[in-house]
């Protein structure tokens, strides 16, 4: 029977602890999304990830010969503007114009 009352015992104080080491590490978390860099970050992420899905899309369509599917959401939600790369490509400007 003292086996089973502490055992009990240490398992809600485990678990209590438990959850508040949880809650610290989602409080961090919820911190460190909702941060300027990386909201950045998510949308560069986002927008390379539309633009790798829009261009495997046509290319199969090309090679492949069927029909494009209709744009998905992702794919018709705004994007940052391009600027030029030194090597010639594009890449989104994720430049933060709103701070002086």
């Amino acid at each position: 029977m003292r086996f089973a009352v502490g055992f009990a015992a240490g398992y809600l104080l485990g678990a209590r602890a438990g959850r508040q080491r949880y809650e610290q590490i989602a409080a961090t978390a919820r911190q460190l999304s909702n941060h300027p860099v990386a909201q950045r970050a998510q949308n560069t992420v986002k927008d390379l990830l539309s633009t790798a899905v829009e261009e495997t899309t046509h290319r199969m369509a090309r090679d492949h010969g069927s029909p494009v599917a209709a744009p998905t959401a992702l794919e018709q939600a705004p994007r940052p503007p391009r600027r030029a790369r030194a090597d010639g490509g594009a890449q989104a400007d994720t430049t933060d114009n709103t701070t002086g």
